[in-house]
């Protein structure tokens, strides 16, 4: 009978950890916002200093794209835990937490009027974070790739 060996797998950058670290915080904050505004957190809205028509914005979402993007947010978050686990998990759940902030954010802006409910600088960032998880895709194919992930 053969015996069961473990893929061979590369040494763990350092970056790995930074960025790892990095993603987690970023995506904990991502999950405690949708959290906040599908609770229809009056308290998180003013502290956030929420406009009329955001706060009305969020306080009739669409329950299909709250699963969207709750999905969205969980996924990211587990993408990261899977990440500092060295998981090769993590790729395929970075690409589906990409996948729901693109389709999210194609039917938000296109046809609930982000554009003009938001502040610009609330559009910039949710523009930038969908960047930026593209970019942590990218990364963690690349470390599966280079068997750094098992």
């Amino acid at each position: 009978m053969g015996s069961i060996e473990a893929k061979p797998t590369a040494k763990a950058p350092w970056h790995l950890w930074v960025v790892g670290s990095l993603f987690f915080l970023l995506f904990a904050g991502g999950v405690y916002d949708n959290a906040m505004n599908l609770a229809g957190s009056r308290a998180y809205w003013e502290r956030e200093g929420y406009s009329p028509a955001l706060i009305d914005y969020f306080s009739s979402y669409p329950l299909s794209l709250a699963v969207i993007w709750t999905a969205g947010v969980w996924t990211a978050l587990l993408a990261a835990l899977l990440l500092l686990l060295r998981s090769r998990v993590s790729v395929h759940a970075a690409v589906v937490s990409l996948a729901c902030q693109l389709v999210l954010d194609l039917i938000t802006f296109g046809f609930r009027n982000r554009w003009q409910v938001f502040e610009t600088w609330m559009v910039i960032f949710d523009l930038g974070i969908l960047v930026i998880s593209a970019l942590f895709v990218g990364y963690l194919h690349r470390l599966s790739a280079r068997g750094v992930l098992r």
